[in-house]
């Protein structure tokens, strides 16, 4: 036969209401040495108000959370913030008065009295002790103590300052002359400088022809090099002639792109729907009213320079010097998509 006298059977839960009790009888628990929020409960029935149960021998219970306060899982948390004396709600979960727990507490008013003030019987034990407690000091509350819909006033402190006639503010005109605009009677078009962003100062780099080759046109042209000295190697015995090394080198490593071939400006050039002379002169222009098409442009070539750049992980460029799709980054994207499909947790992407 079932018992139903466990938790939530057929009598229910039992609830009850008590004061917890001053935290100089409960160190252990408040102080940190102990697990959870729990505190020591004087239960009111249970106990009475004069008899000789000292404060550190009545009911531990365990001060349930709202799901908003987090329960610490993931770093998710928020104090308790019960005081000594406060009154609270609870219930025990268990049969026999076991496994007790604060629900809520009540609210302290302006009447609450204070057992620390109460002149009929300062050993009463269900007044209702200060929360300042230890390093619990008064500040701009002056010591209030209650919560409702009288709420307490912050005092506002005011200081007396005495302001001058501002006769010995100036305006700054030195400085303002070395600002953009600073002391026109318009507004100054390009006052405020462009943000740079690494994107936008490579790409200013490649449209300006000032940029190192692409990694693979570096490789590349590496590649051509040792490959015409070695023919030359071949063709005086060893004995290079410095002229015939320096053309070599001035032909592979040390040659210019012509801006207007670069594969990144043709791209942002047909994406932008100019042509890439009107892409380059935007760029290198100092009229201020191209701006901001500067900057896009700029910022665009650089994204798009990153696509011959060899990725981390041995990626391969995606584009090659002449802008075409790399044969070589496909096959090497072929192989990362079946081991993604192959993967135990049956991850799949798909590039479009």
């Amino acid at each position: 036969m079932t018992d139903n006298n466990t938790y939530f059977g057929k009598n229910g839960l039992r609830p009850f209401i008590g004061k917890v009790v001053k935290f100089d009888a409960q160190r252990e628990l408040v102080s940190g040495q102990s697990w959870g929020w729990r505190y020591k409960v004087r239960i009111v029935g249970d106990f009475s108000d004069k008899d000789s149960v000292d404060d550190g021998k009545v009911v531990t219970a365990s001060a349930l959370l709202p799901t908003t306060s987090g329960t610490g899982g993931g770093g998710r948390t928020a104090p308790v913030r019960l005081a000594q004396g406060d009154m609270v709600l609870g219930a025990f979960l268990a049969p026999n008065n076991g496994f007790p727990v604060i629900l809520m507490a009540f609210p302290r008013t302006k009447i609450t009295p204070n057992a620390n003030s109460k002149k009929e019987d300062p050993d009463t034990k269900f007044g209702i002790e200060s929360g300042f407690v230890g390093k619990m000091i008064k500040g701009l509350t002056e010591g209030y103590e209650f919560s409702g819909h009288d709420d307490i006033i912050t005092p506002i402190i005011e200081t007396v300052v005495k302001k001058g006639g501002g006769e010995t503010k100036s305006t700054p005109k030195e400085e303002l002359n070395n600002v953009k605009g600073g002391q026109d009677d318009e507004n100054a078009i390009g006052a405020t400088p462009d943000p740079k962003t690494p994107l936008t100062d490579e790409g200013e780099e490649v449209i300006k022809g000032e940029n190192r080759p692409t990694v693979a046109e570096r490789r590349a042209a590496r590649k051509e090099f040792d490959k015409r000295l070695e023919q030359l190697d071949n063709q005086y015995n060893g004995a290079i002639p410095e002229s015939e090394y320096d053309k070599a080198f001035e032909e592979t490593l040390g040659r210019k792109n012509n801006q207007t071939n670069n594969s990144v400006i043709k791209q942002i050039a047909k994406d932008n729907k100019l042509s890439p002379d009107i892409v380059v002169a935007i760029v290198e222009s100092d009229d201020d009213s191209y701006s901001e098409i500067a900057r896009k442009l700029k910022y665009e070539a650089g994204k798009e320079l990153q696509l011959y750049e060899y990725g981390e992980n041995g990626e391969p460029p995606f584009k090659l010097p002449n802008g075409t799709k790399n044969p070589e980054w496909v096959e090497w994207n072929k192989k990362e998509m079946e081991l993604i499909r192959n993967s135990p947790d049956g991850t799949y992407l798909t590039l479009q």
